[in-house]
């Protein structure tokens, strides 16, 4: 038999042992960004973007407009339990501490809902009112986007003003209008969605992103596009409510229980031998330590921060919501085990969902590795023995992908943004139009 001291000494060599891989991931893909694009699935080898069904996008979206606060700050995480006696429970769990204001956001928005599967209201109207709830909670986050936008708005002024192409001057001319809805808040972020969904400004601003190599228009579109999502996700979550209406009649809202505070800072290795010659032992036998050693240099200062800050534990919005559902055994509404999340999914997370015995439907998925990531533990502390499983199998799906890469000197990947742009062509074609009276 062995102690509980024993077992919780064990436990916690897992946890640092995925965190070592974690950390040799994120160095890996820190250097000579041209070379990849996207998280691999274990096994498959090629990149990973699950399709999404009408339902996992409605619980996206919905997660996407209770996250208010800006700068990457927060992640909101959604899922649907279906009760035998009582409806349906919306269950949320938040990577920041304004859970409150977050479950408030949610109720507040199933109202809205509500009224329009009770055919109490119109889409168009239940879209403008979703909108507006939506921009002016997320004022704060809006006024970061559009300091942006104008910072960026400002240089492709410059540029396309020197322009005669007619197209650049299509673009020119929106952009100016655009900037003048800066002041107002809910008028920029309808401009941004009207102004650059199907129309000749955003078919040029794509052009401009591929042939002209300046990382400019894509920062402008990315910004447009954070604008402009509020409609998008407004207008998404009206138009396709009323083919939820029994999930959204008698829906409560419930918040996940936080997680216990982590108090042990995530440790990291002293330097890149070190740290490459502890996770990749391989490297060794295969006499290319130097040579990974040095493909890595540039990722030192990299390492450099990591060991200079306090890196404390951070469990994910969709773990937790994944945890609460397999120990809690709860009912996924139509038994669809998808957990809506505001941003994609990270690698790790990625990972911990295939692993996980549950069979919990993937997510997208940006790829990019957070050193800070932690799995979910009970209000003790513990890590239960499927969760140490599910960590054990991450291990060794990431030293298989290290290995692949730095044996064909493969590193780095392309920045992926975590969140969408609102802009994308598969989902502008499920907001075509909206269904008139409702």
């Amino acid at each position: 038999m062995f102690s509980t001291t024993q077992v919780s000494s064990e436990s916690e060599s897992v946890v640092q042992r995925l965190h070592d891989h974690i950390v040799a991931k994120d160095l890996v893909q820190h250097v000579a960004v041209e070379h990849v694009t996207s998280y691999l699935k274990p096994g498959t080898g090629v990149p990973f973007k699950p399709q999404q069904t009408t339902w996992h996008r409605f619980l996206d979206e919905l997660c996407h407009l209770c996250d208010f606060k800006g700068g990457g700050k927060t992640v909101r995480s959604i899922a649907v339990e279906n009760t035998s006696s009582s409806g349906t429970i919306f269950w949320a769990a938040s990577t920041y501490t304004d859970s409150a204001a977050f479950e408030q956001h949610l109720l507040a928005l199933l109202g809205v809902l509500k009224r329009l599967s009770a055919r109490n209201s119109r889409t168009e109207e239940t879209a403008a009112a979703i909108n507006d709830l939506s921009v002016d909670k997320a004022s704060g986050r809006i006024k970061v986007y559009s300091a942006l936008f104008i910072e960026s708005a400002n240089q492709a002024i410059r540029k396309l003003s020197t322009s005669t192409a007619p197209a650049d001057r299509t673009l020119l001319t929106v952009l100016k209008e655009l900037k003048t809805s800066s002041d107002s808040f809910p008028a920029l972020c309808r401009g941004a969605y009207d102004k650059f969904r199907h129309t000749e400004a955003q078919a040029r601003l794509n052009y401009l992103i591929e042939h002209d190599h300046d990382t400019l228009w894509t920062h402008l579109r990315h910004r447009i596009g954070r604008l402009g999502s509020f409609k998008r996700a407004s207008r998404f979550l009206a138009k396709n409510a009323p083919k939820f209406a029994d999930i959204i009649r008698d829906a409560k809202v419930k918040l996940v229980d936080s997680q216990p505070r982590v108090r042990t800072p995530i440790s990291v290795g002293p330097d890149l031998e070190t740290l490459l010659t502890r996770v990749c032992a391989w490297l060794k036998q295969e006499a290319i330590l130097a040579q990974a050693t040095k493909k890595l240099e540039t990722a030192e200062n990299k390492l450099k921060s990591l060991r200079e800050h306090t890196l404390m534990p951070i469990v994910h919005a969709e773990i937790l919501i994944l945890n609460h559902f397999f120990t809690k055994d709860l009912r996924f509404v139509n038994d669809d085990r998808y957990i809506g999340c505001s941003k994609p999914s990270c690698y790790c997370c990625s990972l911990y969902f295939d692993a996980h015995p549950g069979n919990f439907v993937q997510r997208p998925c940006h790829g990019n590795a957070y050193v800070k990531w932690s799995p979910p533990r009970s209000q003790t502390g513990a890590l239960s023995a499927v969760t140490v499983n599910v960590l054990e199998s991450m291990t060794l799906d990431i030293q298989g992908e290290l290995r692949v890469q730095i044996l064909n000197d493969i590193y780095g990947r392309k920045r992926s943004r975590d969140s969408e742009t609102g802009m994308t062509a598969s989902w502008n074609g499920q907001t075509e139009t909206l269904a008139g009276p409702a």
